[in-house]
């Protein structure tokens, strides 16, 4: 029977220890039933993994992944003590693929199958066995999918052990050779059940003396697991920016790519002729403008580059009415889109035709004045030749 002491003391604890409402009851469950979540390891292609934990698959991977499970390799038998007859080699574990399409951005977890311990040396001198020991078997190596209940993707079991060699009333016997691992599919999943390279060695036996005892047994290797995909090519084209006919004025190149992206790479060949500042390309002078469009390369893209370039040339329209020409060498000043605000230049008449009572177009001009620019005339028709 506790003693009014101890009763006090009880009651005066209990406030420490109790919820002090069902929500808070309910979130010291959660704490004590939720752990920390697991690191997630993104894999690259390629790469091979031997530790266990949960990996994930890059978003931007598209096609087929194929994830290869191996399991670990079996132990290798002991050296006798006194023989020429080695261990047993253990036995590779098993690999084994699964394939499966559209699993971008999905997450697995791995159990690595370890390798199998080696076998130890028998005794050489007075010990209670000249035999070596057997080594053990490598571990299965499993593929399970969390967002499916834990299903089993795939595992592949490991290696048998090698056993050791052995020396007995003056007789010598062979280790013997571990197994290698037989491919085990869960629910018939899993392509092409080959095996690994990762068997430990057994031990090499030698004759007396003690010092030619020196090839012991060797451990298997870890199981392990790699994922591979085909890396998918960019189709790049370039902007479609049409003749640039004023300087120091941006225009937002769109370059077209498939699959569609936006983070495009743009940068000027010359910077003479034209800067480029994120996706706004500048003209600073007139003649060719070469730039680079680059769609960068990520998970399961590779990189794309295009080779592009835009004309940068002024508008040369004449605007308004060429009026009173006449005579070879007479001037004028005629006004083009050229730079900002337009800007007046001289022409020189070269000849002229007189035609009286109506304006009329130019006939074609000559080097200098564009093809296309119609001229308002009156009383003449002339060619014009920009200075």
């Amino acid at each position: 029977m506790p003693s009014p002491t101890s009763s006090l003391l009880l009651r005066a604890m209990r406030p420490l220890f109790a919820p002090k409402s069902r929500a808070a009851m309910a979130a010291l469950v959660v704490a004590c039933t939720v752990g920390p979540a697991l690191a997630k390891t993104v894999v690259s292609n390629g790469a091979e993994y031997t530790a266990s934990g949960s990996y994930e698959i890059p978003g931007e991977v598209k096609g087929a992944v194929t994830i290869t499970a191996t399991g670990g390799g079996g132990g290798g038998g002991g050296q006798a003590g006194t023989s020429e007859n080695g261990g047993g080699n253990g036995g590779n574990g098993a690999r084994v693929d699964y394939v499966a399409s559209d699993i971008s951005g999905m997450v697995f977890d791995v159990e690595i199958g370890s390798g199998g311990k080696a076998g130890l040396q028998g005794y050489v001198n007075g010990g209670p066995s000249f035999c070596g020991s057997d080594g053990t078997d490598g571990g299965k190596t499993t593929v399970r999918q969390p967002s499916a209940n834990n299903k089993e993707l795939i595992w592949a079991v490991g290696g048998r052990k090698g056993t050791g060699a052995c020396t007995s009333g003056g007789s010598t016997t062979a280790g013997v050779s571990g197994s290698n691992g037989n491919p085990s599919l869960p629910d018939s999943v899993g392509d092409n059940p080959r095996i690994g390279a990762n068997a430990g060695g057994g031990g090499l036996s030698k004759p007396y003396p003690l010092e030619n005892l020196s090839h012991p047994a060797l451990p298997g290797g870890s199981g392990s697991v790699r994922v591979t995909w085909t890396m998918q090519n960019q189709t790049l084209s370039c902007p479609t920016t049409g003749i640039l006919k004023t300087l120091n004025t941006p225009v937002t190149l769109q370059a077209t790519v498939s699959p569609a992206r936006a983070d495009l790479e743009y940068t000027s060949q010359n910077t003479d002729t034209c800067t480029i500042s994120g996706n706004q390309l500048t003209p600073k002078s007139w003649g060719i403008c070469a730039y680079e469009v680059k769609a960068p390369s990520n998970a399961g893209l590779n990189v794309a580059t295009a080779s592009c370039f835009a004309q940068v040339n002024p508008d040369f329209q004449i605007v308004g009415t060429v009026t009173g020409l006449s005579g070879t060498g007479a001037t004028a000043s005629i006004r083009n889109n050229y730079g900002t605000p337009p800007k007046f230049r001289p022409a020189v008449l070269i000849d002229s035709l007189p035609i009286k009572g109506r304006a009329i177009r130019s006939r074609p001009p000559r080097p200098g004045i564009s093809a296309r620019s119609p001229m308002a005339l009156e009383r003449c028709q002339c060619s014009l030749r920009l200075q």
